[in-house]
């Protein structure tokens, strides 16, 4: 399995002009999220990234029901 490129990825974060980040998902915005947190503890690692969305933006489906 080859490892991921953040280039190649559809996932993004920009930085609006206002200086707050953005997430977009194949180059739309993603409604919901109120939390975006990028944690990079050491530096020969990449960095971990956590979004957070509220509850009313997310359907759990449990499959094959």
């Amino acid at each position: 399995m080859a490892l991921p490129k953040p280039s190649a990825s559809d996932l993004k974060i920009k930085t609006t002009e206002r200086g707050m980040l953005r997430v977009y998902f194949k180059g739309e915005p993603l409604p919901g999220v109120i939390g975006i947190e990028c944690i990079q503890d050491d530096l020969t690692r990449p960095a971990e990234v956590r979004v957070t969305f509220s509850g009313r933006a997310v359907a759990l489906d449990i499959e094959g029901a």
